[in-house]
């Protein structure tokens, strides 16, 4: 039935099905070689394309931060500067007790100033104080010391950023929204003013990703508009910078944190040092045991671990400060008669 449908010579139409196939099986080969070849120059072209609007883009946002750097780097820079340096002395070998009589003339309690704690062993390098700066936080110690009337760093509305607080207010260091309090803390300041730092300028000429460059310019454009006065703000008016050390106590982990260190019976220095004309420089420097004892009462056992340590920080802090003010008394002057 087949031979009798198919008409002509069954050589031929097999000729006809080979040359067929032939030209059907080279066409795509060619098609393929073509569309290649167009999609390899379009990516060639597109990235030269996006590795320009990307240089472009590092570009604006550089042009930002030098804006920034002009406004507050000649004021900042050099302040930072001396107080890092004065950081790194102080954590070599302790030169003995030490109080000025200039620092009755600043009435430090209730100026302003600003405020850095640390583990001592964070304190011997700039890269070092400025990371572990953002665990410093104002705590017992400068509860007890300063006369000021501050706000509770605790209270206030959740943020994450300053631009989620109200217009004169800013995120603080327990991450609510509040008004800015004495001491200023430096961990405050350098997070403002953390796009001047080089690993963000590393960051942002290193990176190949238009997300994070878009990331870092709203990192920076949050710090122009919101941190940064509020650092140009405490750094004009600071009269002092306050340092506190802490020392390991014997047989604390090294993973332990600076919090861990402030728990327990231990060794803390505190430098005082003047910002301004004839008051710049150390003027005061202590260093004392301390161990405080907790009052507890009938619901403390009732508390877990977390929340007794922190009550043993604030108590530890609190000594601290009232050694502080026992030194500052019998080293003051007596009343003329």
């Amino acid at each position: 039935m087949q031979e009798q449908r198919t008409r002509g010579l069954a050589a031929v139409h097999k000729s006809r099905a080979e040359r067929k196939r032939r030209k059907l099986s080279a066409l795509p080969s060619r098609v393929f070689l073509w569309i290649a070849s167009v999609f390899l120059v379009w990516g060639v072209l597109y990235y030269k394309y996006a590795q320009s609007s990307l240089e472009s883009e590092k570009a604006r946002v550089f042009e930002k931060q030098r804006a920034i750097a002009a406004t507050i780097g000649p004021s900042y820079e050099p302040l930072r500067d001396r107080i890092e340096a004065w950081t790194m002395e102080a954590s070599g070998p302790y030169e003995g007790d030490f109080i000025d009589p200039r620092i009755d003339d600043i009435d430090f309690m209730q100026a302003a100033g600003v405020y850095l704690r640390l583990r001592i062993g964070d304190a011997t390098s700039v890269e070092r104080i400025r990371e572990a700066a953002q665990g410093s936080l104002r705590d017992g110690f400068t509860a007890c010391l300063f006369r000021a009337s501050n706000p509770d760093p605790t209270a206030g509305p959740p943020c994450e950023l300053t631009r989620d607080c109200e217009e004169g207010l800013f995120c603080s260091e327990y991450d609510r929204c509040t008004k800015a309090s004495q001491p200023y803390n430096m961990r405050s300041i350098y997070r403002g003013t953390r796009v001047l730092f080089d690993e963000w300028t590393v960051d942002l000429r290193t990176t190949t990703n238009d997300m994070r460059v878009r990331y870092l310019e709203g990192v920076l454009d949050d710090s122009a508009n919101q941190d940064v006065p509020l650092a140009i703000e405490a750094l004009r008016n600071a009269k002092f910078f306050l340092l506190v050390l802490d020392e390991d106590p014997p047989d604390i982990s090294e993973e332990a944190s600076a919090e861990d260190v402030q728990a327990e019976p231990h060794a803390a220095r505190v430098y005082l040092y003047g910002l301004d004309g004839p008051h710049e420089g150390p003027l005061l420097r202590l260093r004392r045991d301390i161990h405080a004892q907790l009052l507890t009462g009938a619901g403390s056992a009732l508390l877990d671990a977390e929340t007794i340590a922190a009550q043993k920080r604030q108590a530890n802090g609190c000594q601290l400060a009232l050694e502080v003010r026992k030194a500052l008394e019998v080293a003051a002057p007596a009343p003329a008669p």
